[in-house]
């Protein structure tokens, strides 16, 4: 996720500060290829459209303005990774078993909880903070959860040794957090369809 954060940032210092030097390294492919680069003060000229489709703006403000400008603005504007979707995936991530659960944070696990109020009502998350405490000590002693390479393989594992049952809510947790990525996947597939 920092590097959600990182990219939104070079997108703004690259919309802010960065045209002289993409305007350069654009113009220089150009050159090598021997492609013909317009004169930035000139008119925009459309090629195989109508001018009537197009204001009289500069070649300067059709490819900054109207082209780069808006690409970023789209980009930085986009909810998939607003605030609290991102704290949303941070916590899914805590439950990773990569590297003996390296991950694992109690409290942000407690935090993915509350993002479920039906599953975990009340505000009172003692049960919870206790079994997942519990879930860490035993999955860094058994083997068995030793080479796990993601989430999925975690709850089958945890179905096959039967600890499911020993950790209902931590299961619970993983469920839904699996549920989560197919559901947003077909949400948007469903509403990209429908855009068509």
């Amino acid at each position: 996720m920092s590097f959600v954060s990182l990219t939104k940032e070079r997108l703004q210092k690259l919309r802010d500060h960065g045209w002289d030097n993409f305007c350069n390294i654009v113009t220089s492919f150009c050159a090598k290829h021997d492609i013909e680069v317009p004169n930035m003060d000139d008119l925009y000229v459309s090629l195989g459209r109508s001018k009537r489709f197009f204001a009289k703006v500069s070649n300067l403000h059709r490819f900054r303005v109207e082209m780069l400008f808006s690409v970023i603005d789209l980009q930085l504007q986009d909810n998939r990774f607003d605030e609290e979707n991102m704290e949303l995936l941070i916590c899914m991530a805590c439950l990773n078993p990569v590297n003996s659960f390296s991950a694992f944070d109690t409290q942000k696990l407690v935090k993915l909880a509350k993002f479920y109020p039906k599953e975990f009502p009340g505000n009172d998350m003692t049960r919870l903070r206790h079994e997942l405490e519990f879930f860490y000590d035993d999955m860094r002693k058994d083997a068995r959860f030793e080479n796990l390479k993601d989430i999925n393989e975690l709850s089958m594992k945890l179905v096959e040794t039967g600890k499911h049952t020993s950790y209902q809510q931590v299961y619970l947790l993983v469920r839904l957090v699996l549920i989560l990525l197919v559901a947003t996947a077909s949400v948007e597939r469903v509403f990209f369809s429908m855009n068509m």
